[in-house]
């Protein structure tokens, strides 16, 4: 299932909301804690242009927001996307309306696009008020001129972050294998890359739920990770604090080798490098309890800090 941000229900709740930008802080903060649904959300690319009111855009409202926030959602909105533009799915008579609004270029006219292909999709509504027209759990929408209409589709619509997460996870099938587990881990965690080597590693061994989803618990948390850090490798006030929560202490889930153990067999702790030719020595890993897994990660993350590079996935070595 694919999902598009509606970008009618972002104009009406951010015109009601105390504080106006609430809204916006509300759709960051789901697109950073649910991971599933952050790898399936797409947005127009005009959305930062988006009025709100007469002559306030999106963009200048969000500037009332802390500059931290301001960067991450415009960094998404103007620059990462993904975009609708990017995979426009194509249909005859292409024209969408919502009520009177035409909605052809926005989030619900691609959400229609989709199911006219016989594709899932839904929309993403921010609500500040729960007598929101847009608090329905499908939306109307209108293919052709609204007087002599080709269809009438109804769009999925969501604005509970755990209803839409349920959702997707229900569509999304559930991966048998050690190669559709990679395959799925390497959609949904993009500021991570995961090396073939892993795969080499895990294929001769039986694939469990369990297993795979606390090797999941600690992709998530290195995604998290990589989405807090800036171009020049630093991290941002929150990244910080998860780096301490995750990284320090006896027991925290994420260390380095001992120098004991790296000074007695560094080859060892050579894999292949996921992004080409050669080796990486990497000797940060994170803890997977069941079976006493490791999985293995270059740390520091090298320029241009776009992605963590994963090497190895298995057994304790």
């Amino acid at each position: 299932m694919r999902v598009f941000v509606n970008e009618l229900a972002i104009k009406e709740a951010c015109s009601v909301a105390t504080p106006p930008h609430a809204p916006l802080m509300e759709l960051l903060r789901i697109r950073k804690d649910s991971p599933v649904i952050r790898d399936v959300l797409y947005c127009a690319g005009g959305l930062s242009a988006t009025e709100i009111r007469t002559g306030v855009t999106l963009r200048a409202l969000a500037q009332r927001m802390s500059r931290e926030h301001v960067g991450l959602l415009l960094n998404w909105i103007d620059r990462m996307g993904p975009f609708i533009e990017g995979d426009r799915q194509v249909v005859e008579d292409d024209l969408f309306y919502f009520d009177d609004i035409e909605v052809t270029d926005l989030g619900l006219g691609e959400a229609a696009r989709w199911i006219l292909t016989a594709r899932q999709a839904a929309v993403l509504s921010m609500l500040a008020e729960t007598t929101s027209r847009f608090a329905e759990s499908a939306l109307g929408v209108i293919h052709g001129f609204q007087e002599d209409p080709f269809n009438h589709i109804s769009v999925p619509n969501y604005w509970a972050e755990s209803d839409l997460a349920a959702a997707l996870q229900e569509a999304a099938p559930e991966p048998r294998t050690w190669h559709e587990f990679l395959a799925s881990a390497r959609t949904r965690y993009d500021r991570l890359l995961i090396g073939d080597h892993c795969y080499a590693i895990l294929k001769s061994r039986p694939y469990t739920r369990s297993l795979a989803s606390a090797i999941e618990r600690r992709l998530d948390v290195l995604q998290a990770l990589m989405e807090e850090m800036n171009s020049d490798g630093s991290l941002t006030s929150h990244g910080q604090e998860l780096q301490a929560q995750q990284f320090k202490g006896e027991c925290a889930p994420f260390g380095d080798e001992s120098d004991t153990r790296k000074q007695s067999n560094p080859q060892r702790f050579l894999f292949p490098n996921p992004a080409g030719a050669g080796v990486l020595q990497c000797t940060w890993h994170g803890k997977v309890r069941i079976q006493s897994y490791r999985i293995y990660f270059e740390w520091p993350v090298q320029p241009p800090h776009r992605q963590l590079r994963v090497c190895y996935v298995g057994p304790h070595l």
